[in-house]
């Protein structure tokens, strides 16, 4: 989990950053040949967001096959 400190960094430099920036092509190669391009603000929602669902859900199956509860993540969950 990232500190509030980290978090507080990473808004002091993104906050120069303008929307024109953001929609900037973003492209990820393997050796040289392009394998896709994206906006960049598509990529850092994608590898952010996604990210963190990813590790949300692990804790859900840890959660489910150590029969504990699964907290709520948006509202009351099943097991609630």
């Amino acid at each position: 989990m990232k500190s509030s400190t980290e978090v507080a960094e990473a808004r002091v430099g993104l906050e120069p950053v303008t929307d024109e920036q953001m929609t900037r092509p973003w492209s990820l190669l393997e050796a040289g040949e392009t394998l896709f391009i994206l906006p960049r603000a598509t990529r850092i929602r994608g590898f952010l967001i996604n990210h963190i669902i990813h590790h949300r859900a692990i804790l859900c199956v840890y959660h489910s096959m150590n029969d504990i509860p699964v907290p709520g993540l948006y509202g009351p969950s099943g097991d609630e």
